[in-house]
C-alpha cells in the first residue's frame, strides 16, 4: 500500500513554510534544494543506478500532468532543472505544483522501495532545505546544478 498521503502532507507542511520567504520566481531553485538535499539524504542508503531509475520513475508519471516538466533531465548522479529555469520565468502556480507533484512522487517511490524505513530521515531533510537559496547559490546554481551537486 502506497503512503502516498504522507508525503503529500509533508511536501504541503514544507510548502506552507516555505511559502512564507519565498517569492514566485524561487519556486524551481526552492525545489531543486528540496531534491538535493532528498538526494544526498538517500545515496548513501540507495545506489546512484536506483535513484536515477527512482527519479525517471517519478518523473515520467508527474509529466502526464504537467507536461512542462519535460524540461527537467535526469542524469546519471541527479536531476537537471537548468531547462525549466530557462523555460519559466516566475515559476506560477502551476510551476510549483508540478514540482510539489514530482517531489511527492519521488519520496512515495522511495519510501515504497525502502519500506519506509527512509521515510522520517527524507521529510527531515526536507524540512531543513526550507529556505530560498542564498543569491550565490543562485548563481552556483545557474551552471547546471543537479540533485546532487555539481560534479
Amino acid at each position: 500500500m502506497s503512503d502516498q498521503p504522507r508525503h503529500s502532507e509533508a511536501v504541503n507542511r514544507w510548502l506552507s513554510d516555505a511559502e512564507k520567504s519565498a517569492d514566485a520566481d524561487e519556486w524551481v531553485p526552492l525545489f531543486e534544494q528540496a531534491f538535493g538535499a532528498i538526494w544526498e539524504r538517500v545515496r548513501p542508503t540507495l545506489s546512484e543506478v536506483t535513484l536515477g531509475a527512482v527519479a525517471d520513475r517519478a518523473l515520467h508519471h508527474s509529466r502526464e500532468k504537467f507536461p512542462l516538466l519535460a524540461a527537467v533531465r535526469i542524469l546519471d548522479n541527479g536531476i537537471m532543472f537548468e531547462n525549466l529555469k530557462r523555460e519559466v520565468k516566475g515559476g506560477g502556480g502551476q510551476v510549483r505544483e508540478a514540482l510539489r507533484t514530482l517531489l511527492v512522487e519521488f519520496l512515495t517511490i522511495v519510501g515504497a522501495l525502502s519500506g519506509e524505513i527512509l521515510t522520517p530521515a527524507l521529510h527531515d531533510a526536507l524540512r531543513r532545505s526550507d529556505h530560498p537559496p542564498a543569491a550565490g547559490a543562485e548563481a552556483e546554481s545557474s551552471r547546471g546544478h543537479e540533485i546532487r551537486g555539481s560534479p
